[in-house]
């Protein structure tokens, strides 16, 4: 069995959910209380964490941490992986915690989230994992970007603040072991920049959550389009209508159907 294989097999069953990550979670509970957007800090790892939104971070280590939502399996033991939409850095720490020696680079967008995500790594030690303060887009510059607080902000018209852009295709001119996108929204310029230059291809995993805001007729289609001309396989694990994306009224006629806005968990890889 590769080293790398077996790495993970071992920190997956010594650590996905360990019981101490339980009781964790279940210590954080008065988060879920929390007023919005006000910077706290936490117990972690036998160190501290620093959050911007009590709210997000329960969210975030139920799903990261806990439930391991972005663990995968690999043959090598130090993979390539870009984070986009790296908020406070709990899937940097997720992802060193089960590849020691992996080659990972981070882009946050949002500035405060970024700063404090730097000050986590250096808290935990991580002095390897490369940051990059910048929204993930399809072309390299500055973009209009809505700062939302939490882990909701994203690119936007009109957002009301400038903040640099980095062009995806520059992280995958070669192979990426896994490509993770939380970018709310920004995802379908992302895949497709890498489908228009060719670069999806070297992607070998996809981690990605999908939003429909809508607005306009959603999007997921020419995703999944574009995931299986670069011969991509793939997998919806789950969708929901969602008034944090968009909370107005659902004219389906679905009772299911709440709110228009949803979103969607994507799962991609190749074979």
């Amino acid at each position: 069995m590769a080293l790398g294989r077996l790495s993970w097999r071992l920190r997956a069953a010594l650590g996905r959910p360990a019981a101490s990550e339980r009781e964790q979670l279940f210590r954080l509970r008065p988060l879920r209380s929390r007023a919005r957007f006000e910077r706290g800090s936490a117990p972690f790892q036998g160190g501290e964490i620093v959050f911007v939104d009590g709210r997000s971070f329960y969210s975030q280590f139920k799903e990261i941490v806990v439930e391991g939502c972005y663990d995968f399996e690999c043959d090598k033991a130090n993979p390539r992986i870009v984070d986009c939409g790296a908020n406070i850095g709990l899937s940097a720490w997720r992802f060193r915690y089960l590849f020691p020696d992996a080659e990972i680079t981070v882009l946050e967008a949002d500035p405060e989230n970024a700063e404090v995500l730097g000050q986590n790594l250096k808290r935990w030690g991580d002095s390897r994992t490369q940051v990059i303060p910048a929204a993930a887009w399809s072309c390299s510059g500055s973009v209009e970007f809505l700062r939302a607080g939490g882990d909701v902000g994203r690119v936007a018209p009109r957002g009301g603040h400038r903040v640099p852009c980095r062009d995806i295709a520059e992280f995958c001119g070669e192979a990426v072991d896994l490509l993770k996108l939380d970018i709310e929204g920004g995802e379908y310029a992302v895949i497709g920049r890498l489908a228009e230059t060719g670069r999806l291809r070297n992607v070998r995993r996809l981690a990605c959550e999908l939003h429909d805001r809508g607005v306009e007729l959603p999007g997921f289609h020419e995703v999944l389009r574009q995931l299986v001309e670069a011969g991509l396989r793939y997998q919806f694990v789950h969708a929901a209508s969602s008034p944090d994306i968009d909370p107005a009224p659902n004219r389906s006629g679905f009772h299911a159907v709440p709110y228009r806005g949803s979103i969607a968990m994507l799962y991609a890889w190749q074979e």
